[in-house]
């Protein structure tokens, strides 16, 4: 597959995933292709990032339209750039396609580099797909980076594995129950982890009000191996989105 890389979508990361979908009085099935690109600013360059959002070119404007590109959003921490989006089948492109993602690229070169790899997928390190809604009307969306210490990736892999095996089952039997955290996902590319979530506020709960400074025991767990580049307890900051 060839490489693509313009700013709405750079680099990608196919899972796909057939969930069944429970709203108010609608049962269907969404099938997702879940895209992501992780970039690093060069310095000095988040206004010239900001206004090329601010103001794309028709023709990219009319490809993304084209390819179905839908529930995008673009985050900034620090010198990064995290981006998300979904498709509803796995990403390709004509000669005449490519090359107007290639003009867009070499028109970006001196504003940011690649951390995850054009064209190939982000590690996937968790997943809780829950029950996310077509629809973002009620959806609140976080996306959150962190940094891990030298060598630490499958060391954060096992833990999540462990979460992962750890939560119930779902009943096949029993329709799904919403609920408020939906969509949540954590990617690797190099030493950053980087993660997304969609929060349904029809569900959502007051968080319980800690003593200053409280950490719970899994961040204190987690803080062994890396270190926060966004809020621990906010997001990044959203850029861009379009749902």
């Amino acid at each position: 597959m060839k490489k693509f890389g313009i700013m709405q979508f750079l680099c990608y990361n196919r899972v796909v995933l057939t969930k069944e979908i429970h709203t108010v009085s609608i049962r269907r099935t969404l099938k997702m292709v879940r895209n992501q690109f992780l970039l690093q600013l060069k310095p000095g360059k988040l206004e010239d990032y900001k206004n090329a959002l601010a103001n794309p070119c028709a023709d990219l404007t009319a490809l993304a339209d084209k390819k179905g590109i839908r529930n995008l959003s673009i985050w900034n921490a620090a010198d990064f750039i995290f981006g998300y989006f979904e498709t509803e089948e796995e990403l390709s492109f004509t000669a005449e396609e490519q090359a107007i993602l290639d003009k867009y690229e070499e028109a970006m070169a001196d504003v940011y580099s690649y951390i995850s790899t054009r064209g190939e997928h982000m590690r996937l390190m968790f997943n809780d797909i829950g029950t996310p809604s077509e629809t973002k009307e009620y959806v609140r969306k976080r996306a959150f980076m962190t940094k891990l210490d030298l060598g630490m990736q499958e060391e954060y892999k096992r833990r999540h594995d462990l979460l992962a095996m750890n939560r119930p089952a779902p009943d096949p039997s029993k329709p799904a129950k919403p609920r408020s955290s939906n969509n949540f996902t954590i990617w690797n590319a190099s030493r950053y982890i980087l993660g997304y979530q969609e929060i349904d506020t029809r569900y959502e709960q007051p968080k319980p009000v800690m003593p200053e400074g409280y950490i719970n025991p899994w961040e204190t767990y987690m803080l062994q191996i890396m270190s926060w580049i966004s809020p621990m307890d906010g997001s990044m900051d959203l850029l861009y989105n379009k749902d």
